[in-house]
């Protein structure tokens, strides 16, 4: 879940605006939007350190990722398979947990990846900005899509379980200064993580050390 959840409920909710934008926002069925592709069987056993292709399997969706993959981390040598085009959006597809765990929308804007079975592909119909949608249906639609997944053992979240659900337009131009705006904030963040975490190993380090 995005750090900046707070704020984007906000934006998304139009409680705050940016000012430069006034216009209503449109209201579209995702299928009018969206259609979709799915991702094809590769298992872990498949993956490589210094394999030949880029690859990602849906569990790291919920493991490895956020909203925006800026570093794939995983390589297999399979050549076989569905692989990302820039604009994608990728969703879990199954899960043995509970359907709010497939409610997580991660976009990817790298060509050429291969994407592992039990993935949705959201591929766009017309130009929008693929972040923008990544936070605004992992965060501000997530109940509404953990309501569309099926099954008890195993859940399952299919396009054709979402196609119809109602989600928001805005001018490609909001779109966008909302998923700079958020992602630049998520970025800076985990920036700041990463600095307490080397703190936090120097502590250890210093104190365990001070008394031997």
């Amino acid at each position: 879940m995005s750090h900046s959840k707070g704020l984007s409920e906000k934006i998304f909710s139009r409680k705050i605006r940016f000012v430069e934008f006034t216009g209503d926002w449109k209201v579209k069925r995702l299928g009018e939007i969206f259609y979709s592709e799915k991702g094809k069987g590769l298992s872990k056993d498949k993956l490589t350190v210094n394999g030949k292709y880029e690859c990602l399997l849906y569990g790291e969706l919920y493991t490895k990722y956020k909203e925006v993959i800026f570093n794939v981390v995983s390589k297999t040598n399979e050549e076989d398979g569905l692989k990302s085009q820039i604009g994608d959006l990728l969703i879990p597809s199954s899960t043995t947990t509970t359907g709010i765990d497939l409610a997580n929308v991660t976009a990817i804007n790298k060509e050429n990846v291969l994407l592992g079975g039990d993935i949705t592909v959201l591929r766009s119909k017309e130009k929008i900005n693929n972040i923008f949608y990544a936070y605004y249906l992992s965060n501000y639609k997530k109940e509404e899509i953990a309501n569309y997944t099926q099954g008890s053992t195993i859940v399952h979240l299919y396009y054709n379980h979402m196609k119809n659900m109602e989600i928001d337009f805005p001018s490609l131009e909001e779109q966008t200064k909302i998923a700079r705006f958020l992602s630049s904030i998520d970025a800076k963040i985990e920036t700041e993580k990463n600095i307490l975490d080397k703190y936090h190993s120097q502590k250890q380090y210093l104190l365990q050390n001070l008394f031997i």
